[in-house]
């Protein structure tokens, strides 16, 4: 877990990383991350965007801006 410094209990069960490219005007409909098997996820922000692009948490009401070089962090399993 170089990119975050945090440790893995078994590095053969974390994820890879992952990396989307969501072109202007596009979507990501409402989903679940890995199925319902991710206990975290981290999403970073790897530029910044002139107009939308927020990630919504529908259910918590949320929605979080990108700014470059930030990250947003949440637990899949707890409410």
């Amino acid at each position: 877990m170089r990119l975050t410094g945090l440790e893995a209990i078994n590095d053969e069960e974390a994820y890879p990383l992952s990396v989307f490219l969501y072109p202007p005007g596009s979507t990501k409909n409402r989903h679940m991350d890995r199925g319902n098997d991710a206990i975290i996820t981290f999403m970073f922000y790897l530029t910044d965007v002139e107009k939308g692009g927020e990630t919504a948490f529908a259910t918590a009401g949320v929605k979080v801006t990108p700014r470059r070089s930030s990250a947003t962090v949440w637990y899949n399993r707890f409410t």
